[in-house]
This record gives C-alpha cells, structure tokens and sequence, in this order.
C-alpha cells in the first residue's frame, strides 16, 4: 500500500470509530492535518514541522472554543460527515468550494 494510501485509511478509520465532543477535537485536528500534507505538502511544511506540530495548533484552536462551545450542542452525524469529508480525495475536495460546509453543522449553538 502507497503512503497516501496508508494515510487516507488511517483518516477513514479515526473518523469510522465513534465520534463524539469529547474526543472530537482530536479527531479533527488529526484529520485536517493529514489532509493539508496530503493534499499540498510544499504549504504544509512551510507551515508546520510535523504533523504533531499540525495537531498541536489545531487543538491549541480549538481548545481555546471550549468554553464556547460548552454551551451548544453537539451533533455527532455532522462531526462525522466532517471527518469524512476530510478523507475525501485532494481533488474531490478542491472541486467543491462547500465540500466542508458540513463541519459548521457540529455544533449547534
């Protein structure tokens, strides 16, 4: 199996395994990092070290929602269609400008 390969299951399994607003930031942040490196390395490596470095930043945002997002409500089905929507192709992804409108639905504030 290729490396995108590996990459894109590693993405499909932590979004096939359950989901839900406590684990969700990780998964996220995962996630979305695995497909910025996937999707256009050069950007991602201008920007960040590593993957771990991706991660940490995108926790580090969301972490800083918390008490924000305390007060809504999660939406596990959107959370997943998010993740999702992350494992999706490079260019599946980049033809739609909506493609992740799905993540504004997570949380329902």
């Amino acid at each position: 199996m290729s490396r995108p390969a590996h990459v894109a299951a590693f993405v499909i399994f932590i979004s096939a395994c359950s989901v839900d607003a406590d684990n969700y930031t990780n998964k996220i942040s995962t996630a979305i990092c695995q497909q910025q490196k996937r999707c256009d390395k050069e950007w991602f490596f201008k920007n960040f070290g590593s993957i771990g470095d991706c991660v940490d930043e995108y926790q580090d945002y969301y972490y800083s929602l918390d008490h924000e997002l305390s007060r809504c409500e999660f939406d596990e089905q959107a959370a997943k269609e998010c993740l999702d929507a992350y494992s999706d192709s490079c260019k599946k992804a980049g033809q739609d400008s909506s493609h992740f409108d799905v993540c504004f639905d997570v949380w329902d504030c």
